[in-house]
């Protein structure tokens, strides 16, 4: 086709083309940049063209090369283009994924950081309301112990099988050991069914001897501890020592007897004086003009008789209205001496070794009283030890000063006082003797009340008794 017309072909031209439809549309400028043939051998080939204007004259630039290898050049960058596109597409997720990754556990970093933060924050606050939780629970705490302390009485949590759940300090010391874990059984016989549990409702009694503590009285107030369906799961008990009270109420009910006597002895002392006073004339009268041997016996029998009426009046009369007498210091280790000299040669104390224990330190506390009435008691406490030992035996007389006051203790070795004869010995008119007239504690007990003192006993059958004076002194 060189120097040959695409308009005026021969055979010669179409060696490489069927047609020259395509370059006729170039050189008309009807074609676009780029277009397609197919060459005689059937191959699809592609032509690219240009225009170019040198020396005023347009050319027109034409490159024709196969499909194929315009193909497989693409394909070949394409593969190239490919493998950088997939290249960097798996770095750009690489550097994706490190970077979520990193970011990720900045992220979480700063999140537990900032949460730590918090935790710290609220930890803070949570131990701040700790403190002032248990600022305020050991306020209450201390409030409920002064509250415990203040009863004055020991405290018991027990469940409803007896077995003590708690126990305050006041039954420590009472006790001397920790009762926790304990069965009530363990420490106080009997104890679990002095109660009426069945009523569910607070009930108290007054038990004595508890806890093999002899001589003393103890009020448990039981109070069952409900759940919200009303049924008792537990009891708290609260025990106290009533033992002044209940010598309190044993006082006064001497008092109320020594009143009633009083208006009872007056009453019989003029009621019977007068009479018996006559009748002692005539008996007097009639035994000293009397011959008769029997019948002078008779009258001295009846004149017996009335003189030990006579001296049972007297005695109503000095209880009940005993003179005050003369008041003045005294030492008390003199009235003990007086009155164990008074009775010392009795035949009564024959074969009694009585011992004189004196603290000579009372000489320096001087006691206000009748010294009379004060060797009376005396008189009458060493007359009662001496009548527990009538074949032989020891009396102690002890003297001694204990917290302001004087205390003077008769220790025999008789044959002691029953438990339930205890509480009666100082009530009027009731003795344990054949010929007693059970005055003469009476009386004691009524002076040593009237010097703001007291008189007390203990007792155990075979062994003997003590008897314990304790009167206020001067220091």
């Amino acid at each position: 086709m060189v120097v040959k017309n695409f308009y005026n072909t021969d055979l010669s031209c179409f060696q490489c083309h069927q047609s020259f439809n395509l370059e006729k549309t170039i050189i008309e400028g009807k074609a676009k940049d780029f277009g397609r043939y197919i060459a005689p051998t059937g191959e699809d080939k592609i032509i690219a063209f240009s225009t170019a204007t040198i020396d005023n004259i347009s050319w027109i630039v034409a490159v024709s090369a196969p499909y194929s290898e315009v193909t497989y050049a693409t394909k070949s960058s394409m593969r190239l283009y490919s493998y950088l596109i997939l290249s960097i597409f798996t770095t750009t997720t690489i550097i994706s994924i490190w970077l979520i990754i990193f970011n990720k556990k900045r992220i979480t970093a700063d999140e537990m950081a900032k949460r730590k933060e918090e935790l710290e924050k609220y930890a803070g606050e949570l131990e701040e309301k700790v403190k002032v939780r248990t600022a305020e629970l050991t306020s209450e705490k201390e409030k409920l112990d002064t509250i415990v302390s203040a009863i004055g009485g020991g405290l018991l949590l027990i469940n409803i099988q007896g077995e003590i759940l708690w126990a305050n300090k006041k039954i420590q010391e009472m006790l001397g050991i920790d009762v926790t874990g304990h069965a009530c059984q363990d420490l106080c016989a009997g104890c679990s069914f002095v109660f009426d549990t069945s009523t569910k409702e607070i009930n108290s009694t007054v038990i004595p001897d508890l806890f093999d503590r002899k001589g003393k009285y103890f009020q448990i107030t039981n109070a069952p501890v409900k759940g919200g369906d009303g049924e008792v799961y537990g009891y708290i008990w609260l025990i106290q020592d009533v033992t002044e009270m209940k010598k309190i109420e044993e006082h006064i009910g001497q008092s109320e007897k020594l009143a009633s006597l009083g208006r009872l002895a007056a009453g019989i002392a003029h009621e019977i004086g007068n009479p018996l006073t006559s009748i002692f004339s005539f008996v007097q009268i009639l035994k000293e003009s009397e011959e008769d041997q029997f019948k002078r016996e008779s009258l001295e029998i009846v004149h017996f008789h009335i003189n030990r009426i006579t001296d049972i009046l007297k005695q109503l009369s000095g209880f009940t209205s005993m003179p005050k007498g003369e008041i003045k210091e005294c030492h008390i280790n003199e009235i003990i001496e007086a009155s164990i000299d008074i009775i010392y040669f009795d035949k009564k104390a024959k074969g009694i070794s009585i011992v004189r224990d004196l603290s000579a330190d009372l000489s320096n506390y001087p006691c206000v009283c009748d010294s009379n009435q004060l060797s009376q008691v005396f008189v009458n406490l060493t007359l009662n030890a001496i009548d527990s030992m009538p074949n032989s035996g020891k009396l102690t007389v002890k003297s001694m000063q204990h917290n302001g006051n004087i205390i003077v203790q008769f220790e025999d070795t008789g044959f002691g006082i029953q438990k339930e004869e205890l509480q009666k010995i100082f009530d009027p008119f009731y003795t344990t003797k054949e010929k007693g007239t059970g005055l003469g504690l009476a009386v004691s007990y009524d002076i040593i009340k009237k010097m703001n003192g007291t008189i007390t006993v203990e007792s155990e059958v075979g062994k003997g008794s003590i008897f314990t004076v304790t009167i206020p002194c001067k220091g």
